[in-house]
């Protein structure tokens, strides 16, 4: 019998399946290997769309913060750099000295002397803390506020605004690395002396000379936003009288290029030039006047020495590319470099022995007054390499100006193989002024004080026994007599083997 074809018409496909429905012959339908299948699966992929969603909407709030946190930075960075650098006077005293006692103070500034404001100083500056307490979610957050008085230390502000809304709580003193705010001042305190972190040395006003920078670290735990803000206060104060600033022109005491070392906005270096050894031998000495770059302030000495043979000298005294010599490091390897003039004073003889006598150093402000606020430095400007020492005395006591923090105060410039530790920085107690034989016999070790770095001693000798290349330079800081008129005194011998050079500068 012959087979009846089949259509595969589209028509006849349908007829067909509705004749095979009404016949009930169709058992098409969900398995329940299928369904459960679907009951396992849905959730998963109903969770999925949840989590995504709720991601979303928290994603919507954490970046609502981080803008706002970032307009907080944009807006405190503008008035805080302006308030940083016009400050004469710096406090982090917890008690506001522009606004009320429900307020905590996390930094004042004050500026513009005025004798008849209550304070001394015709604006201040609080940056204070206030809790803001969100009673629905029964959380606290934290606001800073910048508040302005006029006419001294008045508690009522003259203009408040909210500067960051959302500053974690009240910030710790210090230059730590912690994730949480952190106020960070760094340079020389006069009434302190810690010559890098001084962040502490400020629970009563104090001068700003000194601060090579201030850092208000921030950290919103709303958004984990974290900014800094940074000011450095301006290179001299004003002792409230209005004067111009010095000229260029002519020689000075100079800075070195800004970055270029730790103090290089603040200390500045004598130029020597024009000095003639040959018509100031000791005692004549030449009477030196140095404006102090950009500051209406004046460096004075009186110099002369004990030998013809030293004369001025341009920074880096000795420069050796190829590696193969101890060369001078500073004004080199980006220490201290760019410094106009001839900064150095500086032997030209093999193995001279010369002593440099510099006394009535004082500084001047534009009205021929003794300034205060500010501190001597001399130190090395060549290299001391085998058989050559540099004495420095003073009439005050020294410490150490580090050259680069606490853990770098000067590298291998003072290397004795022969002395413990190869430690050739020593305290000087032979006889005045030094020679070969007193510095041969004196091997006191130098007292140093791991958290001021104080000397307190009057005499320091940085001797070598052998010639190497340099990682660092010794550097001494002298602060300024308690009594402002009176002069100072520094007396320095150079023995070289080959040639000495040091410098005379001023830290303000």
């Amino acid at each position: 019998m012959r087979a009846r074809a089949t259509s595969f018409h589209p028509v006849a496909v349908a007829r067909q399946a509705t004749r095979r429905r009404s016949a009930s012959t169709d058992e098409t339908g969900f398995t329940l290997i299928e369904l459960l299948v679907v009951v396992v699966i849905l959730p998963i992929v109903v969770g999925g769309i949840s989590l995504a969603l709720l991601s979303v909407f928290g994603l919507q709030t954490q970046t609502t913060n981080r803008i706002t946190d970032s307009n907080d930075e944009q807006a405190a960075s503008a008035s805080f750099n302006r308030d940083v650098q016009s400050a004469q006077q710096i406090t982090t005293q917890s008690t506001p000295a522009c606004g009320t006692s429900s307020q905590t103070q996390l930094l004042g500034l004050e500026w513009g002397s005025n004798s008849s404001a209550p304070g001394g100083y015709q604006t201040v500056v609080s940056y204070v803390s206030t809790p803001i307490v969100d009673h629905t979610t029964n959380t606290t957050t934290y606001t800073m506020f910048r508040q302005v008085c006029l006419s001294g230390t008045s508690t009522t502000p003259s203009r408040s605004n909210a500067t960051a809304h959302d500053v974690g709580g009240n910030p710790s003193l210090g230059c730590g690395t912690s994730p949480t705010s952190t106020l960070c001042i760094t340079g020389i305190a006069t009434n302190c002396g810690i010559p890098t972190d001084i962040s502490n040395c400020f629970a009563t006003w104090a001068t700003a000379q000194g601060v090579t920078g201030l850092t208000f670290k921030i950290v919103a735990p709303g958004s984990s936003y974290t900014y800094s803000l940074v000011g450095l206060p301006g290179l001299s104060t004003s002792q409230g009288f209005a004067s111009s600033l010095q000229s260029a022109s002519g020689p000075g005491c100079n800075f070195a290029s800004s970055g270029s070392g730790t103090y290089a906005n603040h200390l500045c270096f004598a130029d020597f030039a024009g000095f003639n050894a040959a018509s100031y031998i000791y005692p004549t000495c030449d009477t030196i006047s140095r404006p102090i770059a950009g500051t209406p302030y004046t460096l004075q000495f009186c110099l002369s020495v004990s030998s013809t043979s030293v004369a001025p000298a341009a920074i880096p005294t000795y420069y050796s590319p190829s590696g193969n010599g101890s060369e001078a490091f500073l004004g080199n390897n980006g220490f201290y470099t760019g410094i106009a003039g001839d900064p150095a004073l500086y032997t030209d003889v093999q193995g001279a022995l010369v002593t440099a006598y510099f006394t009535n150093i004082q500084v001047l402000d534009a009205a021929g007054n003794a300034a205060t606020g500010w501190t001597l430095v001399t130190g090395d400007a060549e290299s001391t390499d085998g058989n050559e020492w540099n004495v420095y005395t003073s009439s005050l006591n020294w410490s150490i100006l580090p050259n680069n923090g606490s853990s770098d105060l000067w590298g291998n410039a003072c290397y004795d193989t022969n002395a413990a530790n190869n430690n050739g920085a020593l305290e000087y107690t032979g006889t005045m002024p030094p020679t070969a034989a007193s510095v041969a016999a004196d091997t006191a070790p130098l007292p140093i004080n791991p958290t001021t770095y104080a000397t307190g001693v009057p005499s320091i000798l940085c001797e070598a026994s052998t010639s190497l290349n340099k990682t660092g330079t010794m550097m001494l800081q002298a602060q300024e007599p308690s009594n402002s008129s009176a002069k100072q005194t520094l007396t320095v011998t150079m023995q070289g083997g080959g040639l000495q050079a040091i410098f005379l500068g001023v830290l303000l």
